[in-house]
């Protein structure tokens, strides 16, 4: 029995679309990072202390794979004036004198005196998360008390967040506006 070109082709391209099928399309994943949400707290009971969370919701192993290619983030705060807003520039801070670097948060831990667990880019079963804690001297010259010299007003501090995926696909958000005397 001889098969002739047009049946062992027709074989072909059906085992070829039931391979397509059972795997699903190559090019999107299914939960890329698509929103993000940043918040942040500022207290001070003596010592001020500023927490900042990001979320990306995705999936646990969407988020695995984007920290392992090198997805960051980087946050930028602000005191906010009347004219123009000045970026704080040690904020979020531990690497004093070495701002840029501050800025930017990934999969690698960030060193002493960094609590464990905060500052890392995690993979958890809702996305990609990171949170910040840092303490700051109160008042005079701390990085939070952005209206110095300027009498009784009150300090208004809010971030920035910004995704960057390992193509240079970003997504931003704002966090909420805190007020205070910081």
């Amino acid at each position: 029995m001889t098969i002739g070109r047009k049946p062992a082709t027709r074989a072909i391209v059906a085992f070829g679309a039931g391979l397509a099928l059972m795997h699903g399309p190559a090019s999107t994943p299914a939960n890329a990072a698509s929103s993000i949400v940043a918040t942040h707290t500022i207290t001070v009971p003596g010592m001020v202390k500023h927490m900042i969370t990001v979320r990306l919701p995705m999936s646990r192993q969407d988020a695995e794979g984007y920290i392992y290619w090198g997805a960051k983030i980087k946050i930028d705060c602000y005191g906010e004036d009347v004219v123009s807003d000045p970026k704080l520039t040690n904020v979020p801070g531990t690497f004093k004198g070495v701002a840029e670097r501050n800025r930017y948060f990934s999969g690698v831990p960030r060193p002493d005196p960094y609590p464990p667990g905060f500052g890392v880019l995690t993979a958890t079963d809702e996305g990609v998360v990171l949170n910040t804690l840092d303490l700051y001297v109160k008042g005079g010259a701390g990085e939070l008390n952005e209206d110095t010299g300027l009498g009784t007003l009150q300090d208004e501090i809010y971030c920035k967040a910004t995704w960057i995926d390992a193509d240079g696909y970003t997504l931003t958000d704002k966090t909420n506006l805190v007020t205070g005397y910081f």
